[in-house]
């Protein structure tokens, strides 16, 4: 960048890294604010490339620079402490800056020239958060076992005083392969309300609303976070219609929408639209299931909540309706010819088909109600069989086919000898595929 190569693949590598790394070391650098959204160096980026060491460091030395003298020789004594960090267990960063070291005072005049400033370790604080702020790390147990900004969980030993502070900065980290947690090597205590009053901008003011379902009651709460940790955090005691609505949208995130009345015809249209993405992908409907809905329920469900205000409003709410009207007419209507809701049987009885992800569609009918079709029904445009299972009059299953002509003409005749005796006022002809359908229960005379 510093060369004005913006497209680092245009650069020769000796080991290409990932694109990950990559992206990474983009978000660190715009952090830093030593490149722009467009990836061009800024002026601080700039001045950071001169000093030629870590862009972290480098990002402590420049803030250090427009400070005071004290806070540039207390930066130079901090990166040279980083830079060759002790070999022994001490990992307290405000007693080791404070120590007598050949190599790290080597170091520092390397970084500085001249400088008639003092070490001072009550500046380390602030200089860290300046190239660390995402290594800010809460306590989680007193226990040595911290969480860092960014997500990550990070642990020193328990015998370590700093395992009981709330708060720590901890710059070096070591990955083991073998725990989840990062170890860590060197770390300060520090004064999370100051930090914060220096670098307002590391702050996110964020309102948050849940309900609570077993009070049946909102739960509102004004939080302070840095990254992904909360600093500070208030009830709220009369939140507005706004808020209500999003605790309940929350809740119903967290929850599934199997905490909403889902029709069996929600749930199979669900199963309708996947099943046209892999038998009819060129009809372009769209992909509708939980996760996409629970998605984005601030687009399809919030603006119909309107007064709704309560968890038992929104479940006496047309909820399948709502998700029905997901999909407009036209894509209605196609989908019911690719994929219908129902089978109309020779005598006029309608038929729910019941679709499956893994298993063909099937309907269930009293087989007297299909004597004389030729053929079993196919969806998708003539390329998915439906099993057709064919009940006795009590209702049982006797019989499952994909083939209808091929039943009537093989096992039929077993069948047809089974259920005479069983069912001898029904009607069990010779010929079912020339014979008419009937609901009738008694026997044609």
């Amino acid at each position: 960048m510093q060369w004005g190569c913006r497209d680092i693949n245009q650069l020769s590598w000796l080991d290409t890294p990932t694109p990950a790394a990559i992206n990474a070391a983009k978000t660190l650098l715009q952090r830093l604010g030593a490149i722009d959204n467009q990836g061009g160096l800024t002026s601080r980026g700039v001045r950071m490339a001169q000093w030629g060491i870590d862009p972290r460091l480098a990002a402590i030395l420049d803030y250090a620079s427009e400070k005071s003298e004290h806070h540039l020789a207390t930066a130079a004594r901090l990166c040279a402490i980083l830079e060759q960090p002790p070999r022994d267990r001490e990992i307290n960063l405000e007693w080791l800056i404070q120590q007598k070291n050949h190599q790290w005072s080597q170091r520092e005049k390397q970084l500085l020239q001249q400088c008639k400033g003092q070490c001072r370790p009550e500046l380390l604080a602030s200089l860290l958060s300046v190239g660390f702020a995402d290594r800010i790390a809460k306590n989680r147990d007193n226990q040595g076992r911290f969480r860092l900004a960014n997500g990550q969980g990070a642990m020193m030993d328990n015998t370590q005083p700093m395992s009981q502070s709330p708060w720590i900065l901890a710059p070096l980290l070591l990955q083991n392969a073998h725990y989840a947690d990062v170890r860590i090597l060197l770390a300060l205590p520090i004064d999370i309300n100051e930090v914060s009053s220096i670098f307002p901008e590391l702050i996110q003011d964020n309102t948050t609303v849940e309900w609570d379902e077993k009070r049946g009651t909102l739960l509102a709460w004004q939080q302070r976070r840095l990254g992904q940790l909360t600093v500070s955090q208030m009830p709220l005691d009369k939140p507005n219609k706004a808020q209500m609505q999003t605790a309940l949208l929350n809740w119903l995130r967290k929850q599934g929408l199997s905490a909403l009345p889902l029709s069996e015809e929600s749930k199979q249209l669900f199963i309708r639209l996947a099943l046209a993405q892999k038998w009819c992908p060129e009809a372009n409907l769209p992909v509708l299931n939980e996760a996409v809905l629970l998605d984005s329920l601030e687009l399809w469900l919030q603006p119909e909540l309107g007064d709704t205000q309560s968890l038992k409003a929104l479940l006496q709410m047309d909820i399948n309706g709502i998700i029905k009207n997901q999909l407009t007419w036209h894509e209605q209507q196609l989908l019911q010819e690719l994929f219908p809701t129902h089978y109309i049987a020779p005598t006029g009885t309608k038929v729910m088909i019941r679709y499956d992800l893994d298993n063909p569609p099937i309907i269930a009918i009293r087989i007297q109600e299909v004597y004389g079709e030729k053929q079993s029904p196919i969806v998708a445009k003539g390329q998915l069989p439906v099993v057709m299972e064919l009940l006795s009059p009590a209702m049982r299953p006797i019989q499952k086919t994909q083939d209808l002509a091929t039943f009537w003409a093989g096992s039929y005749t077993q069948v047809q000898k089974e259920m005479k005796g069983r069912y001898p006022k029904h009607l069990w002809p010779d010929s079912p595929a020339t014979t008419a359908p009937t609901r009738r229960v008694k026997k044609w005379s």
